[in-house]
């Protein structure tokens, strides 16, 4: 996360402007939000200017971010967010169909 927000963040809000046109995208962060407010990460960039720059992301891009403690965690989160889009698609869908039903 920390190499997105210093030496990688031209190419990461490339990423944020793209992901605009999409119905719906988030960030899963595999730390803590103690890890980054404590600075528990190699890099020069300060704990509050890390954290400032995610706020101001998710104002900017409508980004939800969430922080999840490892790898296992940020799975099961994400294939949770995934499934939750999934079912929400199938219900409009399924509220396409019922109205085309009900005019014929």
């Amino acid at each position: 996360m920390i190499g997105c927000l210093t030496t990688g963040r031209e190419r990461f809000e490339r990423e944020l402007y793209k992901a605009r046109a999409l119905d719906y995208f988030a960030l899963v962060v595999e730390a803590s939000l103690s890890d980054l407010a404590n600075g528990n990460y190699r890099s020069q960039m300060g704990p509050k200017s890390a954290i400032q720059s995610l706020l101001a992301f998710s104002i900017r891009f409508k980004l939800p971010i969430f922080f999840c403690e490892g790898r296992r965690y940020g799975q099961r989160v994400t294939e949770s967010l995934l499934l939750k889009y999934t079912r929400e698609i199938e219900k409009k869908f399924e509220n396409i169909n019922l109205k085309q039903g009900e005019k014929i």
